[in-house]
């Protein structure tokens, strides 16, 4: 998993979900052939990941409404990693990384505790400020595909879902 910058200096507001913790991802750029290979380089972008992916596999896909109440369709996708190779994630955009087992990952971010933690930062970091509209940060919006991807991983092995699939 990774973290959300809370804050877009590109774009001068605050990141869509900011603070949360994620599956590395984003949106497909015209050099990505498919939603596999806009997988493949969100994973090596965000992670810093610079070995072999291997047994790739599409897992489903979910719809949801976006961030500012525009459809949004995750693809999602399961690979295996060489533990070899480091992972260093770009600073650009996350601001770190976290290694669990799905029900651990769940525990934690649909806990409470976390999102009370969140929306305190929105309020510190000044997210909360009307002049960002939209991406104004006040409660905590939490990831429908996020949580959806990790109910689905929670209840099989990745061997399972490899091999399936």
């Amino acid at each position: 998993m990774v973290r959300r910058r809370f804050w877009n200096p590109w774009k001068g507001r605050p990141t869509s979900h900011p603070g949360e913790w994620v599956f590395p991802g984003g949106a497909s750029k015209p050099c990505d052939r498919n939603p596999m290979a806009t997988a493949r380089r969100e994973m090596r972008e965000e992670t810093g990941y610079g070995g072999p992916l291997s047994r790739m596999r599409f897992l489903f896909s979910v719809e949801s409404n976006g961030y500012i109440d525009q459809l949004h369709r995750t693809a999602v996708h399961a690979a295996l990693i060489d533990g070899s190779y480091p992972l260093q994630p770009q600073e650009e955009e996350v601001i770190g990384l976290w290694t669990a087992t799905p029900t651990e990952i769940l525990a934690v971010i649909g806990s409470p505790a976390f999102t009370a933690e969140l929306e305190r930062e929105y309020h510190e970091r000044g997210l909360d400020d009307p002049q960002y509209g939209h991406y104004r940060a006040v409660t905590r919006r939490m990831p429908t595909s996020t949580m959806d991807t990790l109910r689905f991983l929670a209840r099989r092995s990745l061997g399972e879902i490899l091999a399936q699939h």
